[in-house]
């Protein structure tokens, strides 16, 4: 709304007394068909109000987390494919870092192989321990294909091509001790 009356003003501040009628209707029909454009164009840009929320109740935060090994408990990998992924960062009071969670991989009809790929935010200042293991969709095949400070990569081969678009879920945890967390260097430090 404060576009348009800044450009209403402009306008007028433009249009000058002795201008002939012409250019003066052609200025401001270009003006005025600009904004209605704009306008138009503003309104299709909204939501539709009919849309599924993106993202699922969360359930309340677990009360304690353990440091070694074992998977933290996720929430359920929701029923929808809205969502298709969901990670979690965590840190004990011993210092224990562990970044977890779901990954939904999508496989077209005709596909067999596909990747997933995942990023560390923050990174790791060293590799990962990493654990992957499918917890729904047709049997296959899952691989860790790179493990690296920021990301790694799960390669995933299918028994048998997919008749049909299909999801594989796959459940990870990347584990490592507090002091490998990479902390980026200060300005105007050394």
């Amino acid at each position: 709304m404060g576009a348009t009356v800044a450009v209403a003003v402009v306008g007028l501040a433009l249009t000058f007394p002795n201008s002939g009628i012409g250019p003066l209707a052609i200025f401001w029909a270009i003006l005025l068909g600009e904004e209605l454009w704009s306008w138009r164009r503003s309104l299709r840009r909204q939501p539709p109000s009919d849309l599924p929320p993106v993202l699922p109740d969360r359930p309340a935060a677990p009360e304690a987390i353990s440091a070694g090994p074992a998977t933290l408990p996720l929430p359920e990998t929701p029923a929808s494919d809205v969502v298709v992924q969901q990670i979690v960062r965590t840190r004990t009071p011993d210092g224990h870092h562990r970044l977890s969670g779901w990954i939904r991989v999508p496989f077209d009809a005709g596909q067999r192989t596909a990747n997933a790929h995942l990023a560390f935010c923050p990174p790791f200042a060293t590799l990962p321990e990493m654990h992957v293991e499918q917890t729904a969709g047709p049997s296959a095949r899952v691989k860790t294909g790179q493990i690296l400070p920021h990301g790694a990569r799960f390669d995933l081969k299918l028994d048998r091509v997919a008749a049909k678009p299909i999801d594989v879920c796959l459940e990870f945890s990347a584990d490592t001790p507090a002091e490998t967390i990479a902390t980026p260097p200060l300005r105007g430090d050394g």
